[in-house]
């Protein structure tokens, strides 16, 4: 390893390490239970599953990791994970083969409990008591979370595929919902089921898109648009300098031809990030929730056909992503889950939201570097050229 990618991983497990300092910090302070084992815990960042745990693990997290990462659609890749959970669980083997992350003083049942790092996250795992605690991680923007609070708060009681709360502190952004067993919906491998969740999930995204509906004439819609995205664009400038959005400047030119010959542009309340990841189903089919919808950070008002578009070309995944657009138009199909417009209009107005989206995303404060996946995107959009 590169004497520079070990100073990022140092400088990366030093913001972890501030941020669980101060979620103990915040449990405390909110009064919340804080069960308390030894005072030292060494801490071990796991190289396959991106956790970080304590030298000891108890059988629930063994079981939790193993419902959510040991399913997979290849059996060799199936057995490597599930190789690496017994791993996990076997202080010894793990001690033996890597060195401590960190020590985190007065730190929760070593194990009972889990943190989980996510991009601009942490979630504290209690798999004795069934809750997940999620805090802000130091030093990023934690709008998302507040949006998400603000969103969740005012529908849980509605929607049934809504994670309640169990108790929220909206000053900090940290809250606490119930742990639930279910998994993504992509690591499902009954198929049945699977299919099941996603067709109860686009039936859920329909609810949602008829929360603040109307329609919109193109040109207003294109107007609005537009200042978004040179507003979320200069600010990815300024973060990042020297980047050139030439070839997104043509898609922009293609698209709003194709929005402008529309009689008006559905817009209504998105999820933003509407991808298998974030549709939860239950391990068994026996859960107390069919599915859920999770990560409502990105919630927001939009051209209604972008969380399908974003499901159905996988757009999170963008090695490949002008290819699977090109077949998905030629096939002139809009999909089984009811497109409300023309394919071409759908692509021209997924591509426009989008950009929005990337632009918007990676220059959240707290990013020190262009994600690898914005970098992808524009070698995928100089292929539409």
């Amino acid at each position: 390893m590169k004497i520079s990618e070990l100073r990022k991983r140092e400088a990366y497990d030093e913001g972890l390490l501030s941020t669980l300092h101060a979620g103990v910090e915040r449990m405390e302070k909110l009064g919340w239970d804080l069960p308390c084992g030894d005072k030292n815990v060494q801490w071990y960042l796991h190289p396959f599953f991106s956790v970080y745990v304590t030298e000891s693990f108890g059988e629930a997290g063994r079981h939790f990791l193993r419902e959510q990462y040991a399913h997979a659609p290849r059996v060799m890749r199936r057995i490597a994970q599930r190789l690496c959970v017994d791993v996990l669980s076997m202080g010894g083997v793990f001690r033996a083969a890597l060195q401590p992350a960190f020590e985190l003083c007065c730190c929760p049942d070593a194990c009972e409990s889990m943190w989980m790092p996510g991009n601009h996250r942490m979630r504290y795992f209690n798999f004795a008591r069934g809750y997940v605690r999620v805090f802000p991680k130091e030093g990023f923007s934690n709008a998302g979370i507040l949006k998400e609070i603000e969103f969740r708060t005012r529908h849980q009681s509605k929607y049934p595929w809504i994670v309640p709360f169990k108790h929220v502190d909206v000053g900090t952004g940290v809250f606490e919902e119930p742990l639930l067993s279910m998994h993504p919906v992509n690591r499902e491998p009954d198929a049945v089921r699977r299919q099941a969740g996603i067709e109860a999930a686009f039936g859920a995204l329909q609810s949602l898109h008829q929360l603040d509906a109307r329609m919109v004439h193109p040109e207003a819609y294109l107007d609005f648009k537009r200042e978004a995205y040179e507003r979320a664009r200069d600010a990815l400038r300024e973060k990042f300098g020297g980047l050139d959005f030439g070839n997104v400047e043509q898609m922009w030119s293609r698209s709003a031809k194709v929005i402008r010959e529309a009689r008006n542009i559905e817009v209504s309340l998105t999820h933003g990030d509407f991808q298998p990841g974030n549709i939860l189903v239950g391990y068994d089919g026996g859960a107390s929730m069919p599915f859920a919808l999770i990560d409502w950070e990105d919630v927001g008002v939009r051209a209604s056909v972008y969380d399908e578009m974003t499901f159905l070309l996988q757009s999170r995944a963008p090695r490949g992503l002008y290819n699977r657009l090109l077949q998905w138009r030629r096939r002139g199909n809009p999909g089984a889950y009811g497109l409300s417009c023309s394919p071409e209009l759908a692509a021209a107005l997924w591509s426009i939201e989008e950009w929005i989206w990337l632009c918007e995303t990676s220059s959240r404060p707290g990013i020190l570097e262009i994600p690898h996946g914005l970098e992808l995107h524009f070698r995928e959009i100089a292929k539409a050229r």
